[in-house]
């Protein structure tokens, strides 16, 4: 008779939401760091679909440097995955998640 077993995942979990249609079909055409700067916004997001995390930030949780990450950044605008908009007098970014 084969045994059965359950896996439980018993790690507390806070979440976070990746669309289907972004890992399926945009993944691909932002590479890697694209998936994984794109994957860093959606942690940061509020209800309003926005968030502010500087690029040093992300940057530093992801491993790699600021100019990686501004480099990316650009590619996910490019392919209108996201939007930044400037604003304050420091020139905070302020990112918006593109449905």
């Amino acid at each position: 008779m084969e045994e059965k077993f359950q896996i439980r995942d018993l790690r507390q979990k806070d979440k976070f939401i990746i669309d289907d249609k972004f890992l399926n079909g945009y993944a691909k055409f932002v590479g890697v760091y694209g998936v994984a700067i794109y994957i860093s916004l959606c942690r940061h997001v509020n209800k309003e679909q926005e968030c502010w995390p500087s690029q040093k930030k992300i940057a530093e949780e992801l491993s790699t440097n600021e100019w990686t990450v501004n480099k990316y950044l650009r590619v996910l605008e490019k392919f209108n995955i996201i939007k930044k908009d400037r604003i304050g007098k420091k020139c905070n970014n302020r990112y918006t998640l593109i449905d």
